[in-house]
């Protein structure tokens, strides 16, 4: 998700986040290792299967662009469910 990008002064109306088609990388905490890759769809979602486990997912931009960014996201992977993340997206507008 991407925040819509209203700027602080303009917050009076609603300005809610909106889904972001985004490459996600999934890496150990402490490793640069690539273990998996997904690209999202339209709306945001994604599955990827993983071990039980710790995880670091990394966003970026499908579009190439710099902006939105996103931060390093750790997820904790557990057996026999599945884990619901979500990843925020910074638009960079202030």
């Amino acid at each position: 998700m991407v925040d819509s990008g209203c700027p602080v002064i303009a917050h009076a109306s609603p300005c809610p986040d909106r889904p972001l088609r985004a490459h996600i990388r999934v890496t150990r905490p402490g490793s640069d290792t690539t273990l998996a890759r997904v690209d999202t769809d339209a709306q945001g979602r994604f599955t990827i299967p993983l071990d039980p486990g710790q995880y670091i997912l990394l966003g970026t931009n499908a579009t190439g662009g710099i902006l939105p960014t996103s931060s390093p996201h750790p997820v904790t992977v557990s057996e026999d469910t599945f884990t619901t993340v979500r990843i925020e997206f910074d638009s960079g507008i202030r």
